[in-house]
């Protein structure tokens, strides 16, 4: 008896081992292939391998999306990181300092020249009462003026040496294509308020040519208005004022209503705008500077004195008294009136050819005329026929 139980322990035993291998083998398979449920075994234990396998599955999606959403919230901060990280260059790059030049001639071209505004505000080089006021309709952002300002500049600032000239530049923006022309003119109307407007205006042209649609970034205008002796606390207080806002909108309209403006850039000469024979704008440097130099050799030339004409000139001149007045035209009949004259003169030849001349004869002392005050003479020419006849005849003529 005892042997057959000892048996049947040992079958239970074995029997028990068996299932659990065949179990686990079962969840082996499961997780290889991934299904949630399988085909109960034919012996016992079937059943709760059933239910392990279920919750396992349910775990393993649990375990999956977990997974699913650790990958998205890891792919939401490296899109917040490299976001974050883009921001942070450009806000270094907008506010790095900039590279902002000046020309080598604005050191000296400007020197001694006065300097100052119109009633609008205009920046002005030379004397304010100069006659011949140029206005130049000018754009920081057209490429158009700055070409012009290259070529003409200094021919400008030499006329305004001259004393006769001032030029004044009238701000406008938004004629051409670089970005951020409202602000380099609201920036340069903000250093004329210091007398530092010309200077600043020969760097915001070169910093077009360099740098294109970039020149006129912020932090290249702070650089620039750093460089200037101005006091940056007035500046400051001048870009947020207003102000500059104002001159701009004071010269636009008045562009708007100047005749024969046709953009950037228009000079005009004390009000009128230059123009050719056929009405159109004439903008080029060579065609602005002949016009100008016009207006001060007109201002510059004399006035003609009055040409003196006595009632006593007539229009009849014969060949006779042409002939004898064009060798010597001197005064030499004025001591005779003066000296009692002789009685009889000696007579000479004036014309020693056969052909008939006319002799002049020198008055007796009483109808001798009386000499006028005024020591500037004055011709009278008397028609031949109207003298009476000659009785004496004049002294011989200078052959020289």
């Amino acid at each position: 008896m005892a042997n057959d139980s000892n048996r049947n322990r040992r079958q239970s035993s074995q029997a028990r081992s068996r299932a659990r291998a065949k179990q686990k083998l079962q969840e082996q398979r499961e997780q290889e292939t991934g299904r949630s449920e399988e085909e109960p075994t034919a012996r016992g234990g079937g059943a709760p391998a059933q239910r392990s396998g279920s919750a396992r599955s349910a775990d393993r999606i649990q375990q999956r999306e977990r997974e699913r959403q650790r990958r998205r919230l890891t792919t939401i901060l490296i899109i917040a990181g490299v976001t974050i990280a883009i921001i942070a260059g450009l806000v270094l790059v907008v506010n790095a300092p900039a590279d902002a030049p000046f020309p080598e001639a604005t050191a000296t071209r400007y020197a001694d020249l006065p300097v100052g505004r119109t009633e609008e505000g205009y920046p002005r080089l030379g004397r304010g009462d100069a006659p011949v006021q140029v206005f130049e309709y000018s754009s920081f952002d057209c490429p158009s003026c700055r070409e012009f300002h290259e070529q003409a500049i200094d021919d400008l600032v030499e006329r305004v040496r001259g004393g006769q000239m001032a030029l004044v530049y009238v701000p406008l923006f938004g004629t051409g294509g670089i970005t951020n022309g409202q602000g380099a003119a609201q920036a340069a109307l903000c250093a004329a308020e210091q007398g530092a407007f010309w200077e600043l205006h020969d760097a915001l042209f070169l910093w077009q040519g360099n740098y294109g649609n970039q020149a006129f970034t912020n932090n290249r205008i702070v650089s620039g208005v750093n460089q200037l002796d101005i006091d940056m606390g007035q500046y400051n207080a001048c870009v947020g004022s207003g102000r500059a806002q104002d001159v701009t909108r004071e010269a636009q309209e008045e562009a708007n209503e100047l005749v024969g403006f046709a953009g950037t850039p228009t000079i005009a000469i004390n009000g009128a705008v230059i123009q050719d024979d056929e009405l159109n704008t004439v903008a080029d440097p060579e065609g602005v500077l002949a016009a100008i130099d016009e207006v001060i050799a007109n201002l510059s030339e004399p006035a003609q004195p009055p040409v003196e004409v006595t009632p006593e000139i007539t229009p009849e001149i014969t060949p006779e008294i042409t002939a004898e007045a064009s060798p010597e035209p001197t005064t030499e009949p004025a001591p005779a009136a003066t000296e009692p004259a002789s009685p009889v003169a000696p007579e000479a030849t004036v014309d020693p050819e056969p052909s008939p001349t006319a002799t002049a004869t020198e008055p007796p002392p009483s109808a001798t005329p009386e000499i006028p005050a005024d020591p500037t003479p004055t011709a009278t020419i008397t028609s031949a026929a109207s003298r009476p006849a000659p009785t004496m005849t004049a002294a011989p003529l200078n052959p020289f």
